[in-house]
């Protein structure tokens, strides 16, 4: 009789174990379901931003080609022009009020072709900007994909094991 109520005893601290290593699994299977809901839902986020900088890349492209293309007209009208056009723009003139008319078109010529210069250089800093930070999205996103299947497989192995123990 005693050696029934030692092994009752031992039943019942088994199934203390069981229940006590199966709720300490619900638990962690639960805060692994939170935190993939988590990373997902960064994933998802982080996806969207690297669809937003694509799009956003994209309409700065072609802002910079149509730069460019302005520019390239703008120096291909130049070679057309030669090399003492400006100076004999200024000296051909009829009068100084001519002349000084002349020069002052001139002066806003030279300014047009600096400020494209200028809008070309920020464009291309920009992209290029645009450009590093998507392609360091990608990396994240690329982790953020990583971490989520590792925390599916985690999950997934925790299942098992719980059905281990139901058995």
């Amino acid at each position: 009789m005693e050696e029934k109520k030692r092994e009752l005893q031992r039943a019942r601290g088994r199934e203390r174990s069981v229940l006590a290593e199966l709720e300490k699994l619900e638990r962690s299977m639960q805060q692994g379901a939170e935190e993939l809901a988590d990373n997902r839902a960064r994933l998802r986020e982080a996806e969207d931003a690297l669809r937003e900088m694509e799009t956003s890349s994209i309409v700065m492209s072609r802002e910079l080609d149509g730069l460019q293309r302005s520019y390239s007209r703008r120096i291909r009208a130049l070679y057309k022009m030669g090399r003492s056009s400006y100076a004999v723009a200024i000296l051909t003139s009829d009068s100084f009020y001519t002349a000084l008319k002349r020069l002052k078109y001139l002066g806003i010529i030279a300014e047009r072709d600096r400020a494209v210069i200028s809008q070309y250089g920020l464009a291309l800093e920009q992209l290029s900007a645009v450009q590093a930070e998507t392609a360091g999205r990608k990396e994240e996103i690329t982790r953020r994909k990583l971490a989520v299947e590792a925390q599916k497989a985690g999950l997934l192995a925790r299942r098992r094991e719980k059905s281990e123990i139901l058995k």
